[in-house]
C-alpha cells in the first residue's frame, strides 16, 4: 500500500539501515537493499507518489496487443501489480505472447527468486529456441 511506500521513503531520506528495508522486503539480497538505500534518498516525494499511482491507473493492454514474439511477460507470483485476472486477460488479448509466473516472488522477481527467474527466462529462451510454440 502506499502508506508503506511513504513510510519507507521517509525511513530513507532519515538514513535508514539494511535491517530495517529487510523488514519490507526479506527475500532481497543485501546488494539490492544497499542499493534501494543509496538510492530512495535522491527520489522525489510527489514523483514516487505519481508513479505509484499510475500502477494503479496505467493500462497498457493497447501496447501489449501490438507486441509480438520475441516477447515474454515475466511476473512474480506474489506480485500485486499482475495477479491471476490479469493474467488470464493478458492472455486472452495476445495468446502468442508467453506468460511465464514464478512462485515465491513479488514484483521485483529476480530479487525475490533469483532461481525463479532464471528458471522462467531459461524456459521462455527454450520457448523462442523451438520456434516460439508454447
Amino acid at each position: 500500500p502506499w502508506s508503506s511506500f511513504a513510510a519507507q521513503l521517509a525511513e530513507a531520506k532519515a538514513g535508514t539501515t539494511v535491517d530495517q528495508v529487510r523488514g519490507y522486503y526479506p527475500r532481497w539480497p543485501t546488494r539490492e537493499l544497499e542499493l534501494r538505500i543509496a538510492e530512495l534518498p535522491s527520489c522525489d516525494d510527489q514523483a514516487v507518489r505519481e508513479t505509484y499511482a499510475g500502477f494503479e491507473t496505467d493500462e497498457f493492454e493497447d501496447d501489449w496487443i501490438r507486441l509480438t514474439p520475441p516477447c515474454a511477460l515475466i511476473c512474480g507470483g506474489d506480485s500485486p501489480m499482475v495477479g491471476d485476472a490479469d493474467e488470464h486477460r493478458l492472455r486472452d488479448l495476445a495468446p502468442t505472447l508467453p506468460i511465464v509466473t514464478v512462485p515465491d516472488a513479488g514484483h521485483m522477481v529476480p530479487w525475490d527468486n533469483y532461481d525463479g527467474f532464471f528458471s522462467a527466462f531459461r524456459q521462455i529462451v527454450g520457448w523462442l529456441a523451438e520456434g516460439g510454440s508454447q
